[in-house]
């Protein structure tokens, strides 16, 4: 069952990015399943039922559209220019750069499931610690005198 179509994409994409050539159309479907694999799999490894849940709380069919919508049109505007912060061009004697940085957004394959979205669908936000504490001390402690 498609939540969402190649149409539903495409008619809130900016002016710059269209129009789309026959190859990307065929992009937008293969990110639209993509993106709503990347939900679903998210769901079973919460031990979740997508379609169920969908059936249950009225705000999320809404919400998974939505998402699907982000992730898939923030894969087709970036694009190749992913995880690039800066480019410039001299024409004189020829001079390029370009700076590249991670983009939390998309990946190079595609569409990506971020914590802000992960949010908005209502699943738990991995968090990992930044540093490597000690282990806490076993169960019972010893007194000191």
């Amino acid at each position: 069952m498609a939540l969402v179509e190649v149409d539903d994409v495409t008619e809130r994409l900016p002016e710059t990015v269209l129009p789309l050539s026959e190859h990307d159309e065929i992009r937008v479907d293969r990110f639209l399943n993509d993106a709503e694999e990347i939900i679903r799999d998210a769901f079973l490894r919460n031990h979740r039922y997508l379609d169920t849940e969908i059936l249950v709380v009225p705000w999320l069919e809404r919400a998974v559209i939505r998402t699907v919508r982000e992730m898939v049109s923030a894969s087709l505007i970036i694009g190749p220019h992913v995880g690039l912060n800066s480019a410039s061009s001299t024409t004189g004697p020829q001079s390029d750069s370009a700076s590249y940085r991670d983009v939390p957004m998309v990946s190079f394959s595609g569409p990506k499931l971020t914590d802000e979205l992960r949010d908005d669908l209502g699943l738990p936000i991995t968090v990992r610690s930044r540093w490597k504490f000690p282990s806490p001390r076993k169960w019972p402690e010893r007194r000191f005198r």
